[in-house]
């Protein structure tokens, strides 16, 4: 099975809560997006296993009441709704208890602008991650090399001078990663932001 041809179905198994194997995939799918996430909203890393259990079990109690309509709400809106409400509602929990008040100071806490301004900055991060990913397979040789040393910033001349490649040679292996790169990103925010 190709996992990454399968998220939609994968959406539709984890909305079963008797699958458990669909739930786990759904879980390490989206375990790294969500924990970003949660400490942008709160950065106390104390709780930020605490949060993430939380928002996991309310995404299990709410998956199977979600419905996909592109024309109301993309999966990704909807999760993102429901992150921020479950980790705020625990932020006001907690503050309640007098547990960490001093962890969870209200000027710490963004502004629900500034919350959904992140949101949208770490799912685009997580869809290029997934994207990069995805596409390191498909290549051999110096491709990824010369694309990995262009994104950390070298100059094409010592791109070229530690890998022993001319410049046409480099240009030539950065573009063709780059243009697998941007069809995958299209092709995973078809996927996952509907």
């Amino acid at each position: 099975m190709d996992n990454w041809n399968t998220r939609q179905t994968l959406l539709m198994r984890a909305k079963n809560p008797d699958d458990q194997a669909a739930w786990e995939e759904f879980v390490a799918y989206y375990k790294g997006f969500l924990k970003v996430v949660i400490y942008k909203i709160n950065p106390s890393t104390a709780l930020s296993e605490d949060f993430l259990q939380s928002v996991l079990l309310e995404i299990w109690r709410s998956l199977p009441r979600f419905e996909v309509d592109v024309e109301r709400a993309k999966f990704r809106t909807w999760l993102s709704v429901l992150v921020r409400n479950t980790v705020l509602n625990q932020i006001k929990k907690e503050q309640k208890q007098n547990k960490i008040r001093k962890e969870l100071e209200p000027h710490i806490q963004p502004s629900e602008p500034e919350l959904d301004q992140m949101v949208q900055r770490e799912w685009e991060l997580h869809i290029s991650r997934l994207a990069l990913e995805n596409i390191s397979k498909r290549f051999t040789g110096k491709a990824m090399e010369v694309f990995n040393m262009s994104l950390q910033g070298q100059s094409i001349g010592s791109i070229c001078n530690e890998l022993e490649l001319t410049p046409e040679s480099a240009y030539t292996l950065k573009n063709r990663v780059k243009k697998y790169l941007v069809r995958e990103i299209k092709r995973l925010r078809s996927e996952l932001e509907q």
